[in-house]
């Protein structure tokens, strides 16, 4: 049973972690509407979601069949994050947090642009310096 608690939750880890970026990027696209900051948002989701898209079917499928993932018994094909090999797991793990870090620092760093705004009152530069802040803890 606590394998498949395991899977369930790398499963569900390895999604969120994608969904939370491709949130903040349509956010972003409302308000870059035009120009370059617009087209790097999508450029910025089409990768994201691509990145997220290969790890949901690393996570969830790591064997065929998927039970093959907490029943060893059944003889199921596994890899990456099948736990077949601990190296392999390892390996997978650490391209995933690497690339998810790399995504997280882009996605936080696009919307600094604003930051450079002519004519910026001082009080939306307080209100986006604390939010910055805030996302950055």
């Amino acid at each position: 049973m606590c394998k498949q608690y395991f899977y369930v939750g790398h499963g569900l880890y390895l999604t969120e972690t994608a969904l939370i970026k491709i949130s903040l990027l349509l956010q972003f696209l409302r308000i870059f509407k035009a120009g370059a900051m617009h087209r790097t948002c999508l450029i910025l989701l089409v990768l994201v979601s691509l990145w997220g898209l290969a790890f949901f079917i690393v996570g969830w499928f790591p064997c065929f069949p998927v039970r093959g993932m907490w029943d060893r018994t059944i003889g199921a094909k596994c890899y990456g994050f099948g736990l077949g090999d601990v190296q392999e797991f390892v390996t997978m793990f650490k391209v995933h947090s690497a690339s998810n870090m790399a995504f997280d620092l882009a996605v936080f760093l696009t919307p600094l642009i604003l930051f450079s705004t002519p004519n910026l009152k001082p009080k939306n530069l307080v209100a986006m310096t604390g939010v910055f802040a805030v996302g950055a803890l």
